[in-house]
C-alpha cells in the first residue's frame, strides 16, 4: 500500500469514535426468511469470520458499530431516535428489508427523487437527509459515509456489479382483494402505531414502550415510513397508508 493511501486510511480509523469498535457482530443466523420469500434464492453476505485482521477489516467493522448505533454514535446527524438497523434488518444483512448487498453493486444510479445520477454516498448522504431527519448530512468524504461504505462494499463484495438481486428492495404489498378498509386501517395503526407514530402520526418524543426503543423513538421521517414485518403481515400495508394519508 502506498504511504499516501495508508495515511488516508490510518487518519479515518482514528476519526472514528474509539469505542465503536467494541460492538461486536450479533449472530442472526437463527433468522428465517418468510415463507412467502423462501422459495427464491437469496444472496448470502460474507460472515464476520471471513474479515481479514488490518485496516480494511477495522474498518468494516467501525462501519457496522456504526450502522447499529447510529444514533449515539453520530448524534449530530440523527434528527430521530433511528439506528440505520431499524430499516435495513439483520444488520443490513436481511433479504427483502433493502439490505446493503443489494444497494451497493447498483450505484451510481439515477434517482427520481432529487432528479440526478447518485453515488453510494450520496445516497447514504439522503438516508441522513431524510431517513434520520439529520439536516445537514455528513461530508461524502466523512469519516461516518466512508466507515458505512466500507461496511456495504463487504456486505456486497461477492455480489455481481450492476445486477438487481432477489430480495434487494421490500417486497410489493398487493392491494387488498375487497379494496380499502380505511376503517380497519385506523384500527390497526391505533393499536399498534400510534404508541409511537402518535395518534395521527406526527410522533412522540418520549417513549417507554419496549417496542419504541425496539425500532426507534420519534421515527417519523420525510420519505421513509417505519413498520414492523408483523404488522405487514397481519394487514396489507396499503390500507394504513391510505388511511393515515386521509388522517393528515
Amino acid at each position: 500500500m502506498k504511504p499516501c493511501m495508508f495515511a488516508a486510511v490510518l487518519s479515518l480509523l482514528l476519526a472514528l469514535p474509539t469505542h465503536a469498535a467494541t460492538i461486536a457482530m450479533e449472530d442472526q443466523s437463527q433468522l428465517q426468511p418468510s415463507a412467502a420469500h423462501s422459495a427464491t434464492h437469496q444472496f448470502q453476505p460474507p460472515e464476520e469470520s471471513e474479515l481479514p485482521d488490518n485496516a480494511y477489516g477495522k474498518l468494516v467493522r467501525q462501519g457496522y458499530a456504526l450502522f447499529v448505533d447510529t444514533k449515539r454514535l453520530a448524534p449530530q446527524f440523527v434528527g430521530n431516535g433511528l439506528n440505520c438497523s431499524n430499516c435495513h434488518l439483520d444488520q443490513g444483512r436481511l433479504a427483502n428489508s433493502a439490505p446493503l448487498w443489494g444497494a451497493y453493486p447498483m450505484y451510481p444510479a439515477y434517482r427520481k427523487k432529487n432528479d440526478k445520477v447518485n453515488t453510494f454516498a450520496e445516497r447514504l448522504q439522503g438516508c441522513f437527509q431524510f431517513s434520520m431527519n439529520g439536516g445537514t448530512p455528513p461530508a461524502a468524504d466523512s469519516p461516518q459515509i466512508t466507515a458505512l461504505s466500507v461496511y456495504a462494499y463487504w456486505l456486497a463484495s461477492k455480489a455481481p456489479l450492476g445486477v438487481e438481486l432477489p430480495g434487494r428492495g421490500y417486497p410489493d404489498v398487493a392491494q387488498p382483494a375487497k379494496g380499502y378498509n380505511l376503517g380497519q386501517g385506523a384500527e390497526v395503526y391505533q393499536g399498534q402505531c400510534a404508541v409511537c407514530q402518535a395518534p395521527r402520526g406526527r410522533g412522540r418524543r418520549s417513549v417507554t414502550a419496549t417496542s419504541c426503543r425496539r425500532y426507534g423513538v420519534r421515527t417519523p421521517t420525510i420519505g421513509a415510513p417505519a413498520c414492523t414485518e408483523s404488522i405487514l403481515q397481519r394487514l396489507s400495508s396499503s390500507t394504513i397508508c391510505h388511511w393515515a394519508r386521509a388522517a393528515a
